[in-house]
């Protein structure tokens, strides 16, 4: 049965971890793939080529279908946002957000997207897939099964299809068409906020902090302020030793991307934590960038940006290394 845009949307109830937008995008994504699987099949085809699913004789979409699974001998209730089986023997499931990250497991994984394994046990030909505006941190999913909104919204770019170049419109008026350079504008500032973090995540993958160093996977909010915390390799404590990204609301940093040893790991660190600055909770800040000056001025473009963050952050390295 063809999918119903409006009776789906009827189903849904508002939760803390799913917004209204990221179940509209969810039901109208998938009435524009059986659209265009009639109207533009080329196009369609190369949506589903996204999620793995090439040559197909029959293709069925659904969302929100509740399914049980087995977890330490117990019922569990997992419902993905999306799954289609092809040919009645391939099933993929897709979990769709936009602004939001990933909410700890229910049943007791590692996270959200862990859940979905246990759909994967019970099922021999199945794939998990996110769909996400920008990178997600989860060791539960192969990072080549981690998909942007950007990803669809390029495919798009080649169709002609009305309906295909309004959905296009609608991704450009929710920012979900890509990271751009970083700017400032309060009336974007979640979009932003996402967009920071993923310039510093991409700065610290490509500095030479990472390999010794690791971004915590666990979560990048820390107090009232946006970054990552930074977790030494193979460290036997599980325990993140720093932090870097911004505090808006302290205004001696408010415009600063600072680098810090965590209160706690301060003894570890005594050399470099010296005669240092103390932000408000006590951790030290052995190095800060001028947000304003490095990331904000001179219409910078991302990469710029990003070369910026990945300097300063080859510095607090040989520092650390000193």
């Amino acid at each position: 049965m063809k999918h119903n845009l409006f009776i789906q949307l009827c189903k849904y109830k508002m939760t803390e971890f799913v917004t209204p937008l990221e179940n509209f995008c969810t039901e109208a994504l998938v009435w524009l793939i059986e659209h265009l699987l009639e109207c533009d099949k080329r196009i369609g085809d190369k949506i589903l080529q996204l999620f793995g699913i090439n040559e197909s004789k029959e293709i069925n979409i659904e969302t929100q279908v509740a399914y049980y699974v087995k977890n330490n001998n117990q019922n569990c209730k997992l419902i993905p946002d999306i799954h289609i089986t092809v040919d009645n023997d391939k099933h993929v499931f897709i979990e769709v957000k936009v602004d939001s990250g990933l909410h700890e497991s229910n049943i007791g994984c590692k996270d959200q997207l862990d859940d979905y394994n246990l759909l994967k046990n019970e099922r021999p030909n199945c794939e998990v897939y996110s769909l996400t505006k920008f990178n997600l941190l989860t060791e539960s999913i192969n990072s080549d099964h981690q998909k942007k909104w950007s990803d669809i919204y390029k495919i798009l770019t080649q169709s002609r299809d009305e309906l295909a170049v309004q959905f296009r419109e609608f991704i450009e008026d929710n920012d979900m068409e890509g990271f751009q350079a970083l700017k400032f504008d309060i009336s974007r500032i979640k979009s932003e906020q996402n967009n920071f973090n993923d310039i510093l995540r991409q700065a610290f993958e490509e500095s030479e902090l990472n390999g010794t160093y690791i971004l915590d996977e666990k979560g990048y909010i820390y107090a009232d302020g946006n970054g990552w915390y930074v977790n030494k390799k193979n460290n036997e404590d599980n325990k993140a030793h720093f932090w870097f990204g911004v505090i808006p609301n302290e205004k001696s940093f408010m415009s600063k991307i600072l680098f810090e040893v965590l209160q706690h790991s301060v003894k570890d660190y005594e050399k470099i934590c010296f005669k240092k600055e103390k932000d408000y909770y006590n951790n030290i800040i052995i190095g800060n960038l001028n947000l304003d000056e490095e990331i904000l001025a001179h219409d910078y473009s991302r990469e710029k940006q990003i070369q910026n963050v990945k300097n300063w952050l080859n510095d607090i390295n040989k520092q650390m290394n000193a």
